[in-house]
């Protein structure tokens, strides 16, 4: 009896130290690092919305991000109303990176809600940048720090989910704002620039084909001619060679600089990016698994946290190719820290990171889990130096960051 006490104390102290990767491992609270496709929502949600709209208001739930952009794909009428409350209530803290990618995600969300029917989610769009203020709607931006800049990103992202409804009520305001007709309540960015993508958003979402898909985390020179190309891959740093991912007793230490846009609340620092690296190095460095390549290579950080663009410049949120060009190109830094990526060589939702494949520069989110943002660095970088991406789920180079991600091969 004693023996089988023991026995079952075994399994219950594995079970529990298999806890924290089992929810990790959850398909509603992974990382998906270029974002979430239909493909992915359908995958992790299936058709049991309950689920996502339990999570959207639950104050307790780590990855509201993720929902709203599942509800993006997948939602209705109901995702509408829960969309409608997070804006006007949101029930965690701001502070959380999460938390404001949820919310700057909402508006585009009720945009591909309003393109599959529902017109309650146009009016919501409608009322978030028309000349009569919805306070409402824009309750969010008063929990913060400047709220006038965040009540205008709040409309610049409705805008954006006009752009995604492809609707002739949509166009028609748009339209109004690009040529200066109408000025959204309170407003005190010029609208003009965001409004004149959401256009171009709107009119590829009237044409089936027309619009590009996000190019997994990978940012493609454009074919010439290209409407959505007009980026230029940068100063492009040669495919590593052989040696440089050689497990061998020679340890090649890659230095890389990073910077935050000035309007990032919650920005990365020195010693929270030197703890993530250095967990990205040990990952790369031990062999976990039969065909995992312990490789003597290390990323570290070079310099001190520096800082480009300026308030209101609308790069620290990526929209558009050309916005991501200005990013990644910036030479103040390989990495750059910004609040949101929506495009990468094609829009999506809840992109999580971008980069020049081979090339100097790439655009990465900030996350609360400190493993998320490990794999995201080191992933990032991974494709600077040429690396494609891995069908094996447990690689640092697959697409989602499930908890597990430690593997290269030769």
């Amino acid at each position: 009896m004693q023996r089988s006490a023991c026995v079952a104390l075994s399994i219950l102290l594995i079970a529990f130290a298999l806890l924290p990767m089992l929810a990790e491992e959850d398909p509603l609270t992974a990382t998906y690092i270029h974002g979430i496709t239909p493909e992915i929502a359908h995958q992790a949600a299936g058709e049991d919305l309950d689920i996502l709209l339990e999570a959207i208001a639950d104050p307790t739930f780590p990855r509201r991000d993720n929902i709203v952009a599942f509800l993006a794909h997948l939602g209705g009428p109901e995702a509408t109303s829960a969309l409608e409350s997070l804006l006007s209530n949101p029930p965690a803290d701001l502070r959380l990176p999460e938390e404001q990618r949820a919310l700057l995600l909402a508006p585009q969300a009720l945009g591909r809600i309003a393109a599959r029917g529902d017109l309650r989610a146009l009016d919501l769009l409608l009322r978030m940048t028309g000349p009569t203020p919805d306070e409402g709607l824009l309750a969010a931006a008063r929990n913060f720090d400047h709220p006038a800049t965040w009540r205008d990103d709040l409309i610049e992202a409705a805008l954006r989910g006009l752009g995604w409804s492809g609707l002739p009520a949509a166009r028609d305001r748009v339209s109004d704002i690009a040529l200066g007709r109408l000025l959204p309540a309170g407003m005190q960015r010029d609208p003009a620039d965001a409004a004149l993508a959401a256009l171009d958003l709107l009119r590829a979402v009237e044409q089936p084909g027309a619009l590009p898909s996000p190019s997994e985390g990978i940012a493609p020179q454009a074919a010439e001619g290209d409407q959505w190309g007009e980026v230029d891959p940068g100063p492009t740093s040669p495919p590593p060679s052989a040696e440089v991912f050689d497990p061998a007793s020679r340890v090649h230490e890659n230095a890389i600089t990073y910077a935050n846009h000035v309007s990032i609340t919650n920005p990365m620092n020195n010693s929270r990016l030197d703890a993530v690296l250095e967990e990205a190095s040990l990952r790369a460095g031990r062999s976990d698994y039969s065909g995992d390549v312990g490789c003597c290579i290390t990323v570290a950080r070079s310099g001190n946290a520096k800082s480009f663009g300026s308030a209101g410049d609308g790069l620290d949120v990526i929209d558009d190719s050309g916005e991501l060009n200005a990013v990644l190109n910036n030479s103040v830094a390989r990495a750059k820290v910004v609040r949101a990526i929506n495009w990468c060589g094609g829009p999506g939702f809840n992109i999580i990171g971008c980069a020049w494949s081979p090339g100097n520069g790439m655009a990465v989110v900030r996350t609360s889990g400190f493993g998320t943002e490990a794999v995201l660095w080191i992933h990032e970088y991974g494709h600077n130096t040429g690396l494609p991406h891995a069908d094996d789920s447990r690689q640092i180079m697959y697409g989602t960051d499930n908890g597990a991600n430690r593997g290269l091969v030769q």
